[in-house]
C-alpha cells in the first residue's frame, strides 16, 4: 500500500509538471501556445503513464510471488481475512500435504513428523497460522491433548486478528471443528454421545 501511494504521488507531480495538475493554475491561463504545448506533451505523458502501470504490475507480481502479498477470502462471520507473509516454506507445506497421500499409517506418520520437525526448525513459526495448523494436526494424531489445545489457543488468537491458514494447506478446519477434535480426545465418550443424540 505505501508503494502504491508513493507511485500515486509521483504520478500527480509528473502530471502537474506537464500542465495537467488537478487544480488549474490561476497564474497560467490557457492560450493557443499552451494548448499546442500540451498536445506535444501527450505522447510523452502516455509513455510515462504506461511505464508507471508496468512498474506497479511487476511490483505487485513480485510481492505476490514471494508471498509478501496474499489474497484470501471468506470466514465464518464474513470478516475480512488477513493472511500474513508465510513463515513456513512451500516445501514444509508440501511435506504436510503429501502426508495425506501416504499409503500406510507408518508412511503417514513419517511424512507428518517430517513436516512437524520442519515447522519447529523455522524461526517465528508461532506467527504463521499455516505452521500452527501443521503442529495442531501432528498433536491431534499423536493424541497429545495438552499440546493440541495449546495450538488451538494460538490459532484462536491469530483468528482474532483475522489471520487464518491459507488454502495452500490441505484440509484446513475451522476453529470450532478443531476445538471439537480436542474435546473428543479429552473425553472419547463425547463423540459417541453426540452420534447417538445424547441417548444412553
Amino acid at each position: 500500500m505505501p508503494f502504491i501511494v508513493s507511485m500515486g504521488i509521483v504520478w500527480v507531480i509528473v502530471l502537474s509538471h506537464l500542465g495537467y495538475g488537478i487544480i488549474p493554475l490561476m497564474n497560467h491561463p490557457s492560450s493557443p501556445d499552451t494548448a499546442q504545448a500540451k498536445k506535444q506533451h501527450v505522447p510523452k505523458l502516455f509513455l510515462i503513464i504506461t511505464a508507471l502501470f508496468i512498474i506497479l504490475v511487476v511490483a505487485g507480481g513480485y510481492l505476490f510471488a514471494t508471498k509478501q502479498l496474499v489474497f484470501a477470502f471468506g470466514s465464518s462471520e464474513e470478516k475480512p481475512v488477513t493472511v500474513v507473509a508465510s513463515v513456513c516454506s512451500k516445501s514444509t507445506i508440501n511435506k504436510f500435504n503429501a502426508s495425506y497421500g501416504a499409503k500406510t499409517a507408518d508412511e503417514r506418520k513419517a511424512a507428518l513428523t517430517s513436516a512437524f520437525e520442519a515447522v519447529n526448525a523455522t524461526a517465528g513459526y508461532a506467527s504463521d497460522p499455516n505452521c500452527e495448523y501443521i503442529r495442531y494436526v501432528y498433536y491431534i494424531e499423536q493424541k497429545d491433548v495438552q499440546n493440541a489445545q495449546k495450538e488451538v489457543d494460538v490459532l484462536k488468537a491469530l483468528a482474532a486478528k483475522n489471520q487464518y491458514a491459507s488454502s495452500q494447506v490441505y484440509g484446513v478446519r475451522s476453529i470450532e471443528s478443531m476445538q471439537s477434535d480436542v474435546k473428543v480426545l479429552t473425553n472419547p465418550e463425547t463423540k459417541t454421545n453426540e452420534s447417538s443424540g445424547g441417548q444412553g
